[in-house]
């Protein structure tokens, strides 16, 4: 038996949590255009049994994010009702990621992929739909409103884009912070209005 033979057959045997993390890992070194042999090959599988595993690479990417949507649901659901729209919002969120979260490199590596993809990051996909789908009626319960109300889909898109926004600051470049606390001061900043002193860029000093 050849190595690569032996490397191929049977799935390793690892728990899903490890096969996600060098999945990632594997997707983001080769970069998302890889065609899923390749990813199986390195993973020492065959390309029937990672789809076994992931049936789309999408699903590499999406896996572990797709099953904290009914946590985030149930998060909104909790959310303080004495607290102002966007804080609460924020704070749900917030939960949600601190709960969910990981080994902190595969989340940022699976992060980088969706900041860097456009078919991951699309409104269309169905991750993203499903996100502003509960936004969407998490604000529309508080202001009254309905979720097709303008107030309540512009609410809902702008919270969606400062919270992929901090995601993808904290997932490209090595940060102080971890990503629950950037979506925080991303969302929450929604609903305060800037200090112009604190948000003006620095000038280089002429000395």
């Amino acid at each position: 038996m050849t190595k690569a033979q032996a490397r191929r057959g049977r799935p390793p045997s690892l728990e899903p949590a490890e096969l996600d993390r060098r999945a990632i890992a594997v997707l983001d070194r080769l970069g998302f255009a890889a065609p899923m042999e390749h990813i199986a090959a390195e993973l020492g599988v065959s390309g029937r049994t990672l789809q076994r595993y992931y049936p789309t690479k999408a699903s590499i990417v999406w896996g572990a994010i797709d099953s904290s949507f009914q946590e985030l649901h149930r998060n909104l659901e909790r959310a303080d009702p004495g607290l102002p729209l966007m804080p609460a919002l924020a704070e749900a969120i917030v939960r949600t990621i601190a709960d969910g979260s990981g080994d902190p490199e595969t989340d940022r590596a699976r992060l980088r992929l969706i900041a860097t993809t456009p078919e991951l990051h699309s409104n269309n996909s169905g991750p993203f739909r499903e996100w502003r789908r509960q936004i969407s009626e998490f604000v529309a319960a508080r202001t009254g409103a309905t979720t097709d109300d303008l107030l309540t889909q512009s609410t809902a898109a702008a919270a969606q884009a400062a919270i992929m926004t901090a995601l993808t600051w904290w997932a490209t470049a090595e940060r102080e912070i971890s990503p629950a606390d950037a979506v925080r001061r991303a969302v929450t900043a929604l609903g305060s209005r800037p200090d112009p002193d604190s948000t003006a860029l620095p000038t280089r000093s002429t000395h």
